[in-house]
């Protein structure tokens, strides 16, 4: 249970990190004009930053193989 706890926060902490300190105003300008490609890096960005934090959190998963 104490693993799934850890999992939960660690995409927490991800997601908090890229709406608002990864996100630049040029991207959220995109995303307000309906630009596919800014979508798709918002959503790089929050995949990328949930694998580091999960396997940073969590020892053996994620990029530590």
């Amino acid at each position: 249970m104490q693993i799934l706890f850890r999992a939960f926060l660690a995409i927490y902490l991800a997601h908090l990190l890229t709406d608002f300190v990864f996100q630049t105003q040029r991207l959220v300008e995109q995303k307000r004009r309906g630009k596919p490609l800014a979508y798709f890096f918002h959503g790089l960005t929050h995949y990328l930053s949930a694998v580091i934090l999960v396997s940073f959190f969590l020892a053996g998963s994620g990029l530590w193989l």
